[in-house]
């Protein structure tokens, strides 16, 4: 494949091959302890309202903006008629990094320049979804 002349496109392909750990990170943020606490104390100078201040819990920013730019491209490739396969090209190549993209299309059954064609509108799709890249694609 040729050299990323454009250092973004690389910086894409960080991001999602980030998604899945940000995405459990997210989930940790946001989950709610159940356990209850055992003690004869009064409860006070606590957090008086745990379930607005569990829904307000976030990534930083940037990890935020990360993440929903690749969750809004993933969301659009779902939508697609071939969707199940491109998902499984990303999931094979981005995220559990077992194979190259000539190797996944021998996997998923189809050619190299399909799955070229996905990974470059996937990309794209991210880039266009990414706050400082907003408005540069508009393939």
């Amino acid at each position: 494949m040729s050299k990323d002349r454009d250092g973004w496109r690389s910086y894409m392909k960080k991001m999602i091959r980030k998604f899945p750990g940000r995405a459990r990170e997210l989930n940790d943020l946001q989950s709610v302890q159940i356990t209850a606490k055992y003690n004869s104390e009064p409860k006070g100078g606590g957090e008086a309202r745990t379930t607005e201040n569990i829904a307000l819990r976030q990534l930083p920013p940037l990890d935020q903006e990360e993440y929903d730019a690749v969750r809004r491209a993933l969301d659009a490739v779902q939508m697609k008629m071939d969707g199940p396969q491109r998902l499984m090209m990303i999931r094979l190549v981005y995220w559990e990094e077992v194979y190259n993209l000539k190797e996944a299309c021998d996997v998923i059954g189809c050619s190299y320049s399909t799955i070229k064609r996905w990974n470059v509108e996937l990309i794209n799709s991210v880039a266009r979804n990414f706050g400082p890249f907003k408005g540069l694609l508009e393939i």
